[in-house]
């Protein structure tokens, strides 16, 4: 690493967090990197638990801001109000129900040294003391995402979610800030990663070296529930932002009309859509899931995802 270090600004969301933040922000407190290097901004978006008792007894540090939103605004909005209150030449973004190692900030910043590099996505690892099912190893074990690529080469887009994340603030001067009209869960990491790319094609890496544990479970049940309540709400927004996104979330395979896009397919992709997406083929794939050993059991999962993720959307659009 480079003797003048960089300063450093972790940003923490936290929504209802009072289970898992402790442990988060315990493990921040106790980097190897220089703590007057690195701040962490916390926001708490409108939390309804105890996460505001737990943050109002921190001990004093001059390491930790925290802002409150006074309602819940969604993760694009926690993250832009972080990135307004920073002042570090690297913002790293991590989610409240992660815990991280003790080198975690110093790694981040080593791999900021290398040419090139714009964004660095770290790996994760599952808590131990949460229940190990299959689709629990699909989310670990599987080489899906960013893990599928070369990790001394420039990774697509869509892999470069917003977890365990870095990236240059210089970026934010091209790019603007995340999409605050993106309030449900998913696709705003996607929609500000598509922005970066499009002015840094080659600069987003991935270091699995980099590890968090994430202290949080979620069933495949409700997962799938999340994926097509994307698929309705969020998606239509997406497509009609950036029409280059509409392979990215299967519109290939329906024919329909987004708002005032109209998508054409052909007669044997718009079957298997419906297909796909009818609750008869979702039943019998969960069936199916249900008794597939792993790794048999992966392919199931990514049926699953698509069927909800299709039906999601064809609710939401005009079907042609």
């Amino acid at each position: 690493m480079n003797l003048i270090q960089p300063n450093v600004s972790v940003i923490v969301p936290a929504y209802n967090s009072g289970k898992t933040l402790k442990v988060c922000l315990k493990s921040l407190s106790k980097q190897t990197f220089p703590s007057e290097k690195y701040e962490v901004i916390i926001v708490d978006d409108g939390s309804t638990d105890n996460t505001s008792i737990i943050l109002s007894s921190l001990p004093e540090a001059d390491l930790l801001k925290v802002i409150h939103h006074s309602e819940n605004c969604g993760l694009a909005a926690a993250r832009n109000t972080g990135i307004k209150n920073t002042k570090g030449d690297i913002l790293i973004f991590l989610d409240s129900d992660m815990e991280v190692e003790e080198d975690f900030i110093e790694k981040h910043v080593s791999s900021h040294g290398k040419s090139g590099v714009i964004g660095i996505l770290g790996s994760i690892l599952p808590d131990i003391e949460n229940p190990y099912d299959k689709y629990q190893r699909y989310l670990y074990e599987s080489k899906r995402g960013a893990a599928k690529f070369d990790i001394n080469k420039p990774i697509p887009f869509n892999t470069f979610i917003f977890n365990n994340t870095s990236i240059k603030r210089t970026i934010f001067e091209k790019t603007g800030l995340f999409d605050e009209n993106i309030k449900m869960y998913g696709g705003e990491d996607t929609e500000f990663s598509y922005r970066v790319w499009k002015h840094y094609p080659d600069g987003l890496y991935h270091d699995p070296s980099i590890l968090v544990i994430h202290h949080h479970y979620r069933t495949i049940e409700h997962i799938l529930n999340i994926i097509e309540e994307f698929g309705e709400k969020v998606v239509p927004y997406l497509i009609k932002k950036h029409p280059d996104l509409a392979k990215l979330y299967g519109i290939s395979f329906l024919n329909c009309k987004v708002d005032d896009i109209t998508f054409k397919t052909s007669l044997i992709k718009s079957t298997i859509g419906f297909i796909i997406r009818s609750k008869l083929m979702q039943n019998l794939t969960m069936r199916l899931y249900k008794i597939a050993p792993f790794p048999l059991s992966n392919p199931l999962v990514r049926l699953l995802m698509a069927s909800s993720l299709l039906r999601g959307i064809a609710r939401s659009s005009k079907i042609l």
